[in-house]
């Protein structure tokens, strides 16, 4: 069986209420590149919503009469599991030898998502200096990897998921109130 052309077709429930909610997400998914915060506990499946959004993006643009719609890679990251020099690397990228250990040069994620979508699940996860950078990422759509002077334009559309309440995290400073304010465009609470 092929992939069918509506989130509810492939998300199977009998709440209403949650019906609901993937019927907001799937008008907003397919009109807008803006970033989406996925909000809910974990295991409630917000990796699963997230491939979703990005396969019935995907057939849409594919069913586009014009190929410059194509959409690009989807790439998905667990922020919780990213710590100091090896967040940025992921993320970033690096030239050889900027560190211990960078025995060559990494592209990074940011980098791989050109084109397509990035999901950052448990954002609230990420250091403040992975923040700051990734804010300048979608504002200037652009980046610098580390050690590189020179910069890596990008455009892709980012979803973040996370279990934290982002706005105690602003309160607290252990989350960027100008990075919460650009996620905060189209905010979804995911529960089943």
């Amino acid at each position: 069986m092929g992939y069918r052309t509506t989130l509810q077709a492939n998300l199977v429930t009998q709440n209403a209420a949650y019906e609901q909610l993937i019927a907001d997400v799937e008008k907003v998914a397919t009109r807008s590149t803006a970033p989406i915060l996925l909000l809910g506990a974990t295991g409630v499946g917000k990796s699963q919503l997230a491939q979703q959004i990005y396969a019935l993006k995907k057939a849409k643009a594919n069913n586009a009469a014009q190929s410059k719609y194509a959409l690009g890679a989807f790439v998905e990251v667990n922020c919780a599991t990213l710590r100091g020099d090896t967040a940025m690397s992921v993320l970033f990228g690096h030239v050889k030898g900027e560190f211990t250990g960078a025995a060559s040069s990494r592209e990074g994620l940011l980098k791989s998502a050109d084109g397509g979508l990035l999901f950052l699940d448990e954002i609230g996860e990420l250091g403040l200096d992975e923040q700051a950078m990734l804010l300048t990422a979608l504002e200037a759509q652009r980046f610098y990897p580390l050690g590189s002077d020179t910069p890596i334009n990008v455009s892709f559309q980012l979803m973040a998921g996370t279990n934290k309440d982002l706005r105690q995290a602003v309160a607290d400073g252990t989350f960027r109130a100008d990075l919460f304010a650009r996620l905060n465009t189209w905010t979804f609470f995911y529960h089943r």
